[in-house]
């Protein structure tokens, strides 16, 4: 959105960013580089993670950076969209003093429909459609406001929501090697992407994991593939090469090995569609 100058898109501080969404029919596919707040202010959005969710007017949905999902909107959809980085995020929870719930932490839809949160959305959208870039400072405050009154109602919700980023924060190495899965094509573009020796890497992944990082690369690939086959159309010659596959012969032999079916057989059974 910053490279392309998007007519809809705003950056507040250097930690934070500001979107009004407009309708998308068509299937759209996300890899979020940003944790995220979405709230929904007309029509609908469905959003296809592991699973499948529904967002509907007046509803939110926090995200953590880092995910692979396809979202799809109504015809009448409008949303607006907060993104952060780990720097704001660790900042707002040391000024209020919040203290994280160590639960792990699960997508589901919020309700914002209370006075006061609808006002302060409302106030958010207006701030960012008339000059966004002379209300900065305000659109900050407001924001921080909009996250203090979510923590309010939902602190279960929202403590787990940052305390799952304090936990990505701790393990940056992990989620380089998440956000640029697509351009990995072997171990030795791991140890270029983190700058760290082979020997190094394979001690990182067995600490972490208990597993090698060729191990923990295949894993991620079929994972990846398994969401492209439930979600999209997409041949599965096109989906073993987005996933990093020399062959389909080869991409179809080690999805059998892993999902203990075809990947024609795992479509069938698991299409969201």
């Amino acid at each position: 959105f910053l490279e392309r100058n998007h007519p809809h898109f705003c950056q507040i501080t250097s930690h934070l960013f500001i979107e009004n969404s407009a309708p998308c029919p068509k299937k759209v596919y996300v890899r979020n580089t940003t944790h995220g707040l979405l709230l929904v202010q007309k029509g609908k959005k469905a959003i296809e993670f592991d699973k499948k969710l529904s967002l509907h007017a007046n509803q939110a949905l926090f995200f953590p950076q880092g995910n692979h999902f396809a979202n799809q909107n109504s015809t009448t959809y409008q949303a607006l969209a907060i993104y952060f980085d780990d720097s704001f995020a660790l900042d707002f929870l040391k000024r209020h003093s919040i203290a994280l719930n160590p639960s792990t932490f699960n997508p589901q839809p919020l309700s914002f429909d209370t006075p006061r949160l609808q006002t302060l959305v409302d106030t958010i959208s207006s701030l960012h459609y008339e000059r966004p870039k002379a209300h900065k400072q305000l659109l900050k405050n407001y924001i921080n406001l909009l996250f203090l009154e979510l923590y309010t109602l939902y602190p279960s919700h929202f403590t787990n929501f940052f305390g799952d980023i304090l936990s990505i924060s701790e393990d940056r190495a992990f989620h380089i090697l998440q956000a640029n899965l697509d351009i990995i094509e072997s171990v030795e573009d791991m140890c270029h992407l983190l700058r760290l020796s082979s020997h190094a890497l394979r001690k990182l992944f067995f600490n972490r994991y208990g597993k090698s990082p060729k191990e923990w690369l295949d894993e991620q690939r079929m994972k990846k593939a398994a969401l492209l086959l439930r979600t999209s159309e997409q041949s599965v010659a096109q989906i073993a090469t987005e996933c990093g596959f020399a062959t389909s012969s080869w991409f179809i032999e080690r999805f059998k090995k892993y999902y203990q079916m075809t990947p024609l057989q795992y479509r069938k059974e698991n299409r969201y569609f």
